[in-house]
């Protein structure tokens, strides 16, 4: 579920979006959907996570339900910060311009530090449900502010 979730919301759908707005769909727009596939993904991770229990008991078969609960934390810290280093290369690389909104970025620290200390359990779930929807807001307005910075002029 993770996967197809964020591939669907977090890549196809904008990807259409770009495509519809700009008449072309180059490889590059997957490349630069990566964060959002990442960030979409780990919504769907962070409720199945939170969830192993009453999964386990149903017979799901979730990612967190086959890793357990301490695997399945430490690969969703893996990919929370591949999320960040994904928004940093592609911003680096592609939208050199938009490094300038680095500093937004400092801004989600005490978003991530709060997702990364909740244990992802029963009992958090509420808070932990909010704190990665916070973080997409954040992170997704931080990328995107970056993206549009690199395509501005600057009238002296």
């Amino acid at each position: 579920g993770e996967a197809v979730s964020g591939i669907v919301m977090g890549g196809l759908i904008p990807l259409a979006c770009y495509q519809v707005l700009t008449g072309l769909l180059t490889p590059l727009a997957v490349l630069w959907a990566v964060p959002e596939i990442l960030g979409i993904g780990l919504i769907m991770f962070t409720n199945n996570t939170c969830d192993i229990e009453k999964d386990a008991v149903a017979h799901r078969r979730t990612l967190s339900v086959l890793l357990n609960r301490e695997k399945a934390r430490r690969l969703y810290h893996a990919i929370m910060w591949l999320w960040l280093i994904a928004i940093i290369l592609i911003v680096g690389i592609f939208f050199t311009q938009g490094l300038i909104m680095l500093a937004l970025l400092l801004s989600t620290y005490p978003l991530l530090k709060a997702l990364r200390n909740n244990p992802l359990a029963p009992q958090s779930r509420q808070a932990a449900m909010s704190q990665i929807c916070s973080v997409n807001i954040t992170l997704g307005a931080w990328y995107a502010a970056a993206i549009l910075a690199s395509n501005s002029v600057i009238v002296c």
